[in-house]
């Protein structure tokens, strides 16, 4: 198999030994924009109408579901939402952000 190694290294692969590495480029750095920008504002506004209405309207919710402390709960699923989405909008810790992101949504 003849590859052309000038294509490949202009594509942003280059061959180390036995395997290929990956490059990355500055337009990799940019493709994942839009999607954190609409996940991050998902999270925010949902997060800023929990808070603008209070907390203890979510608490009766909560509670259905069976979450216990359902009052700390209904605050902190509030606050990971609104400081979770600005982060992701950001790109701030984006990955270890992911776990308590996906336990909001879980609930």
């Amino acid at each position: 198999m003849n590859i052309d190694v000038k294509l490949l290294r202009d594509a942003g692969m280059w061959r180390d030994g036995r395997t290929w590495i990956v490059l990355r480029t500055r337009k990799d750095e940019w493709a994942f924009l839009p999607l954190r920008l609409m996940v991050g504002f998902g999270f925010l506004a949902h997060g800023y109408a929990k808070l603008h209405r209070g907390p203890e309207k979510f608490v009766p919710i909560l509670q259905a579901l069976g979450v216990p402390a359902p009052h700390l709960t209904a605050w902190i699923t509030s606050l990971v939402e609104v400081l979770g989405g600005l982060s992701m909008m950001a790109g701030l810790a984006v990955v270890p952000l992911a776990v308590p992101l996906s336990a909001v949504m879980l609930t």
